[in-house]
């Protein structure tokens, strides 16, 4: 961390493990008062990304059958994660120097605090991904939309489920999934909620979530 800016180290960290580590990590420095509200509100709006594992696993080799697939979204949310981190911190931010972090692993976690905050943020994520997946299946068996519609309100409601019907509909398939992904949708807002609750700001992670996907949208239309 002596050498890594928390931008950096968060978006790494955020984009191995998937959402909401992003918002989690943020909220933890600024409880221990190593960055300030503006920071952590900063940082929120571009680490809470898709993991690796889901991009080139699941929607990659499952979905569409071919790793490279994967490999170029996860490509694509590096490049609207770092475009986003730019725009929001010109926004949100005056200084025009990366955050550094001295000493970041200084307080040790034991096992059963690690374990146990494991499985509630473990619990919630399941619980947010169940809700969204049938609300957002039930939506669209109601109205009977078609196949197009019915991907993009999936990726709007729980964006595991838009990748999927994302990837049935054939034409226009990449670029419904390279917004779902950038987006990530409501089950994914939802969980960053509840993890920043009321100390941060959520504004800026909305904002920093419509403009990922929009990007991730425009480069999968132009290089897919």
């Amino acid at each position: 961390s002596r050498f890594i800016s928390a931008e950096a180290l968060l978006l790494l960290y955020g984009t191995l493990c998937g959402c909401p580590i992003g918002a989690k990590n943020a909220v933890t420095l600024f409880e221990r008062g190593r960055i300030d509200k503006r920071q952590a509100e900063y940082l929120c709006s571009f680490t809470n990304n898709a993991g690796v594992s889901f991009v080139v696993g699941f929607v990659g080799k499952e979905l569409f059958g071919d790793v490279r697939v994967g490999i170029k979204l996860v490509i694509f949310q590096l490049i609207s994660s770092f475009i986003c981190a730019l725009v929001m911190k010109r926004v949100l931010l005056k200084q025009k120097k990366p955050l550094i972090l001295f000493g970041l692993n200084e307080r040790r976690v034991g096992l059963r605090e690690a374990v146990y905050d494991s499985a509630l943020t473990m619990l919630n994520l399941c619980a947010c991904v169940v809700f969204f997946m049938v609300a957002g299946g039930v939506v669209t068996r109601i109205f009977c939309l078609p196949p197009l519609a019915d991907a993009v309100l999936k990726s709007v409601t729980e964006f595991s489920s838009g990748c999927a019907a994302a990837a049935r509909i054939g034409t226009g398939a990449f670029a419904v999934t390279a917004f779902a992904i950038g987006q990530t949708g409501l089950s994914v807002a939802l969980q960053v909620k509840s993890v920043i609750k009321s100390k941060l700001s959520f504004l800026p992670f909305l904002i920093g979530k419509l403009l990922s996907g929009l990007i991730m949208t425009a480069l999968a239309i132009i290089f897919g």
